[in-house]
């Protein structure tokens, strides 16, 4: 048998719950597997599963603030421009919409 080239992952027990499974994907489609013998579980989601539409997060206010944020900075008065910088220039809403699950299939193996 011929060895392929490139890295791997070796486990030793399958993922006892979801967080600890192993994410595979090419950025658009995604899914998530357990690692175990005879009864996998495969989590999938694709990139328009949303919990929301994708909308402009663009904050008009951020360039307006950016000046003030980095004479702060350059005075040592860090946590005032951390302040200024959170409430001026991050994305709208603060919050990321997440994915969610597309699916699921279990696969039995005799």
């Amino acid at each position: 048998m011929t060895e392929t080239a490139g890295p791997r992952l070796w486990f030793e027990t399958p993922a006892p719950r979801w967080l600890a499974t192993l994410p595979v994907g090419n950025g658009r489609l995604g899914a998530t597997v357990f690692g175990r013998v005879y009864k996998e579980t495969v989590i999938f989601n694709e990139d328009s599963v949303w919990t929301r539409w994708p909308d402009d997060r663009h904050n008009p206010d951020a360039l307006k603030a950016l000046p003030e944020v980095r004479r702060l900075l350059l005075s040592g008065r860090i946590e005032e421009a951390h302040t200024l910088a959170e409430l001026s220039m991050f994305g709208k809403p603060h919050r990321q919409a997440s994915y969610q699950v597309l699916g699921d299939i279990t696969l039995l193996f005799g």
